[in-house]
């Protein structure tokens, strides 16, 4: 089956130093009809149960049979932006057109929608904790799963800068020439610090 492979995306044990009990591999739409296999449809657009996918993820794992997840972006034809293990050895984040999925691998069809305008994933390894940031908030994700959202810390940019044992160190966009800073908490997500601009933005 290999032949049908476009490109493995996850590892057991390689991606940030996180233990994966899977494997995933990315095909594009023409090769899934030679593995016979149903595909599961998933999109965080409410009442869209199927869409124009470019790529299937082929997802593996030592408990289940071998299955094929199709995923829903913004765009019609939404790409693959990343894949990341989860602290749960067992789960996997995709990111598809700056939408996060947290997918169980051992159970077919068990895919959740975390969140949208997803601009980057940062992990925590002492800590055992995956981050989404979005373009307002961070969620936490931990081996029991979702754990917090933070409440809103900038409109449009938030940007992790440093990750301790206890707090979450960031900024948000410039404005004006000035930025904003916060500290959020790691165990619960609630705002520690958050100092925002001093004048009153002005897009003229």
């Amino acid at each position: 089956m290999s032949e049908h492979y476009w490109k493995v995306i996850v590892k057991p044990n390689i991606d940030f130093g996180l233990c994966a009990e899977y494997s995933i591999s990315i095909l594009p739409k023409a090769n899934i009809e030679a593995l016979n296999l149903k595909a599961y449809y998933k999109s965080y657009r409410a009442g869209e149960e199927s869409f124009e996918s470019e790529y299937f993820f082929l997802v593996k794992h030592p408990s289940a049979e071998e299955w094929l997840l199709a995923l829903g972006g913004i765009c019609d034809k939404p790409e693959v932006q990343g894949v990341y293990a989860c602290p749960s050895p067992k789960h996997f984040l995709a990111v598809i057109d700056n939408v996060a999925y947290y997918v169980d691998s051992s159970l077919p069809n068990n895919a959740t929608p975390v969140a949208h305008s997803v601009d980057s994933i940062e992990v925590s390894l002492p800590n055992q904790q995956l981050f989404v940031v979005t373009s307002k908030t961070i969620i936490a994700i931990g081996k029991s799963g979702l754990m917090w959202e933070s409440p809103e810390l900038f409109p449009d940019g938030v940007y992790i800068t440093i990750i301790s044992k206890d707090l979450i160190w960031g900024h948000g966009d410039e404005v004006d020439g000035e930025y904003g800073a916060f500290k959020i908490s790691v165990n619960d997500g609630s705002l520690v610090q958050n100092n925002w601009y001093t004048e009153t933005y002005s897009a003229e």
